[in-house]
């Protein structure tokens, strides 16, 4: 029974990181219609992988909380602060 719940588990977790990956690789690409520059973000592929990181927090807080409301104010909190740019120094 232990085995085939670990086996269970396994499944689940396997299943919710693939739909993170898939998600946060269109999620990236959705966004090619939003942002001109990338460059803030080191770049596109800094940002896809931004964007699939991003995700896997994303679903853990949906499951988590079995809602979206946690999710959708993470992500609004994230678009509005801008934490996650790398600022390049001017050297002034």
């Amino acid at each position: 029974m232990r085995n085939s719940l670990n086996r269970l588990q396994w499944l689940v977790l396997k299943k919710w990181l693939v739909k993170s990956i898939i998600t946060g690789i269109f999620w990236a690409i959705w966004h090619l219609l939003i942002f001109n520059n990338f460059s803030q973000f080191c770049g596109f592929a800094g940002f896809m992988l931004l964007c699939i990181v991003f995700l896997f927090v994303l679903t853990f807080l949906t499951i988590r909380t079995n809602s979206i409301i946690a999710p959708a104010t993470l992500h609004a909190l994230l678009g509005k602060t801008n934490l996650v740019t790398v600022e390049k120094s001017t050297g002034a």
